[in-house]
Protein backbone atom coordinates (compact mmCIF):
# COMPACT_ATOMS: atom_id res chain seq x y z
CA UNK A 1 0.00 0.00 0.00
CA UNK A 2 1.62 3.28 -0.92
CA UNK A 3 0.43 6.25 1.12
CA UNK A 4 0.71 9.39 -0.88
CA UNK A 5 0.00 13.20 0.25
CA UNK A 6 -0.07 12.85 4.24
CA UNK A 7 1.04 9.41 4.31
CA UNK A 8 -0.23 7.25 7.64
CA UNK A 9 -1.68 10.83 9.48
CA UNK A 10 -4.23 10.91 6.41
CA UNK A 11 -4.91 6.86 6.58
CA UNK A 12 -5.69 7.78 10.10
CA UNK A 13 -8.13 10.24 10.05
CA UNK A 14 -9.90 8.52 6.93
CA UNK A 15 -10.27 5.52 9.06
CA UNK A 16 -11.52 7.82 11.80
CA UNK A 17 -14.19 9.59 9.79
CA UNK A 18 -15.36 6.54 8.61
CA UNK A 19 -15.47 4.92 11.72
CA UNK A 20 -17.89 8.05 13.00
CA UNK A 21 -20.07 8.15 10.23
CA UNK A 22 -20.29 3.98 10.48
CA UNK A 23 -21.40 4.36 14.11
CA UNK A 24 -23.66 7.38 13.38
CA UNK A 25 -25.62 5.35 11.22
CA UNK A 26 -25.55 2.28 12.98
CA UNK A 27 -27.18 4.28 16.36
CA UNK A 28 -29.48 5.86 13.46
CA UNK A 29 -30.69 2.70 12.48
CA UNK A 30 -31.12 1.35 16.27
CA UNK A 31 -32.78 4.81 17.27
CA UNK A 32 -30.40 5.36 19.84
CA UNK A 33 -29.90 9.13 18.56
CA UNK A 34 -33.39 9.35 20.38
CA UNK A 35 -31.48 9.43 23.42
CA UNK A 36 -29.30 12.34 22.90
CA UNK A 37 -32.15 13.67 20.93
CA UNK A 38 -34.20 13.59 24.47
CA UNK A 39 -31.71 15.85 26.29
CA UNK A 40 -31.49 18.05 23.58
CA UNK A 41 -35.45 18.79 24.41
CA UNK A 42 -35.12 18.33 27.89
CA UNK A 43 -32.91 21.17 28.22
CA UNK A 44 -35.01 24.13 27.40
CA UNK A 45 -37.06 24.89 30.64
CA UNK A 46 -40.28 26.18 28.94
CA UNK A 47 -41.01 23.31 26.77
CA UNK A 48 -40.28 21.25 29.68
CA UNK A 49 -42.80 22.51 31.72
CA UNK A 50 -45.44 22.81 29.03
CA UNK A 51 -44.61 19.09 28.19
CA UNK A 52 -44.87 18.25 32.22
CA UNK A 53 -47.99 20.24 32.55
CA UNK A 54 -49.65 18.81 29.74
CA UNK A 55 -48.60 15.05 31.15
CA UNK A 56 -49.96 16.16 34.64
CA UNK A 57 -53.36 16.94 33.30
CA UNK A 58 -53.55 13.74 31.20
CA UNK A 59 -52.84 11.81 34.63
CA UNK A 60 -55.53 13.87 36.40
CA UNK A 61 -58.06 12.83 34.09
CA UNK A 62 -56.76 8.95 34.59
CA UNK A 63 -57.02 9.60 37.68
CA UNK A 64 -60.75 11.19 37.86
CA UNK A 65 -61.76 8.09 35.68
CA UNK A 66 -59.90 5.10 38.15
CA UNK A 67 -61.89 6.89 41.02
CA UNK A 68 -65.31 7.71 39.18
CA UNK A 69 -64.97 3.36 38.35
CA UNK A 70 -63.53 2.55 41.29
CA UNK A 71 -66.66 4.93 42.98
CA UNK A 72 -69.58 2.52 40.67
CA UNK A 73 -67.57 -0.53 41.95
CA UNK A 74 -68.41 -0.18 45.54
CA UNK A 75 -71.94 1.22 44.73
CA UNK A 76 -72.70 -1.55 42.72
CA UNK A 77 -71.36 -4.35 45.32
CA UNK A 78 -72.93 -2.46 48.13
CA UNK A 79 -76.18 -2.73 46.02
CA UNK A 80 -75.58 -6.47 45.51
CA UNK A 81 -74.80 -7.01 49.37
CA UNK A 82 -78.33 -4.99 50.10
CA UNK A 83 -79.89 -6.82 47.65
CA UNK A 84 -78.96 -10.04 48.39
CA UNK A 85 -79.56 -9.16 52.40
CA UNK A 86 -83.09 -8.52 51.20
CA UNK A 87 -83.85 -11.33 49.42
CA UNK A 88 -82.60 -13.50 52.72
CA UNK A 89 -84.89 -11.13 55.49
CA UNK A 90 -87.71 -11.87 52.77
CA UNK A 91 -87.65 -15.65 52.41
CA UNK A 92 -87.24 -15.99 56.03
CA UNK A 93 -90.58 -14.07 56.75
CA UNK A 94 -92.22 -16.26 54.31
CA UNK A 95 -91.13 -19.60 56.41
CA UNK A 96 -92.55 -17.81 59.11
CA UNK A 97 -95.82 -17.23 57.65
CA UNK A 98 -96.16 -20.80 56.50
CA UNK A 99 -95.17 -22.61 60.19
Amino acid sequence: MIFRGGGILGFAMACSNTFGLMTGVFLLGFGLSEIPKGIWVNADYNTRQKVLSHKVARMAVKLDDAHQDLSNAIVGTELEFISSICKTIFVADKKKKKL
